[in-house]
């Protein structure tokens, strides 16, 4: 019976291999105060992709419950059941939920299951863009009263140096959160 269940696993995770992100989200990125300094977008399979393939593959069924952890947070697991009655489950896996709108916590509790059935399964449900972060962030410019105020600051030999600095070609393409940061130091 277990050559039949990891044939079928195997099975069933490759035929997951064709699936395609074909959803995107943009969403603010914001910095350590909460201040939105730019957006990103990540592309994802939708969940119900997933579960329509984990359907059409037979051998399977598929539940994820919700329940909470010890600490009483809310949390989703998987488990998947082959027809010869092996059980296969997941951890259980934390749904973060920052507010009680139902729409924010029903679209917390989708995410949870397919971020965590993606883990479970190996697959990659959504565009890894962790170690782009950084180029991923389009900071919002300087707002023109920032731009006004370093131009009266910073003139002649002292504008070219801070443009090298900051590598800009004028001083207009400067990023509010740091025109804010030379403001403040120039203030003090």
């Amino acid at each position: 019976m277990k050559d039949t269940f990891a044939k079928d696993l195997i099975s069933l995770v490759n035929s997951l291999k064709g699936l395609v992100k074909s959803k995107s989200v943009d969403y603010p990125l914001k910095d350590k105060e909460g201040k939105v300094v730019g957006k990103t977008k990540f592309d994802y399979i939708p969940l119900d992709d997933i579960l329509e393939t984990i359907k059409k593959h037979d051998k399977f069924a598929l539940i994820q419950p919700l329940s909470s952890l010890e600490n009483g947070a809310p949390c989703v697991e998987n488990i998947l059941i082959h027809e010869s009655g092996e059980v296969l489950t997941s951890g259980k896996f934390p749904i973060l939920v920052s507010n009680t709108k139902m729409q924010d916590v029903g679209s917390a509790i989708t995410y949870s299951r397919r971020y965590s059935l993606g883990a479970f399964l190996g697959i990659s449900t959504e565009t890894d863009n962790d170690a782009n972060f950084e180029s991923e962030v389009k900071e919002a410019k300087a707002t023109p009263k920032q731009v006004e105020y370093l131009k009266n600051i910073y003139k002649g030999e002292n504008l070219t140096k801070l443009l090298q600095a900051n590598k800009l070609a004028v001083i207009e393409d400067i990023s509010a959160k740091k025109a804010s940061e030379l403001i403040s130091k120039v203030s003090k």
